[in-house]
């Protein structure tokens, strides 16, 4: 394995990182707009609820009612329901980007929350931001191989709330919620959007 180093001072393309990922999703106290009224909101769309849900049997098979669940705003899992007897994939894949325009995030970015878990730039370390740098993070500098050998996920998928073979071990929800997973793991869930330093 080849270690890769990023120079954040350089202008090119790259992983964000953590922080970069969970601002696009919060935004900054301000906005190009103006003040951000929600800067501690859940969700990139502020803080409406990510699920809905339709009560009612749609097609008189079983015959009994239960609970379907949808989202106007992600390509996300059904969540665990006890009514329900199936969660998993709603459309059983990702959709084109800007497919969920309620969605879109505080600096008009689509698909932060569904579609596919997006990469981050940085390492996991479980009480990184504990001691971390007041701004702009970077992630802990490096791991112990084979050890802590985990890069950072941000975002739900089309798969679901819980991702087989990705960790989850928190109680965070929405933006804030923090996922790792081996540096070398590939999943049709998974996934990245670029970042660029700006001059």
């Amino acid at each position: 394995m080849r270690t890769v180093t990023c120079d954040f001072t350089r202008n090119g393309y790259r992983l964000p990182t953590e922080a970069e990922w969970e601002k696009a999703a919060r935004g900054g106290l301000t906005l190009p707009s103006g003040t951000n009224a929600t800067p501690d909101r859940f969700f990139p769309w502020g803080n409406d609820a990510l699920y809905l849900r339709i009560d009612g049997n749609l097609d008189g098979d079983p015959p009994f009612p239960f609970d379907l669940y949808g989202s106007l705003r992600a390509d996300v899992g059904a969540p665990l329901n006890a009514s329900r007897p199936f969660t998993g994939p709603i459309f059983g894949g990702s959709l084109p980007v800007g497919s969920f325009p309620a969605g879109r995030g505080p600096y008009g970015h689509d698909d932060l929350m569904g579609n596919i878990a997006e990469w981050c730039n940085d390492w996991f370390g479980a009480g990184y931001y504990s001691d971390s740098p007041d701004v702009d993070p970077h992630g802990p500098e490096s791991v112990l191989p084979s050890i802590d050998d985990f890069k950072v996920l941000r975002g739900d998928s089309w798969y679901g709330a819980y991702i087989p073979a990705m960790n989850a071990f928190s109680v965070e929800v929405g933006a804030s919620k923090r996922r790792w997973a081996t540096y070398h793991f590939s999943a049709p869930y998974l996934g990245f959007r670029v970042a660029r330093t700006s001059s």
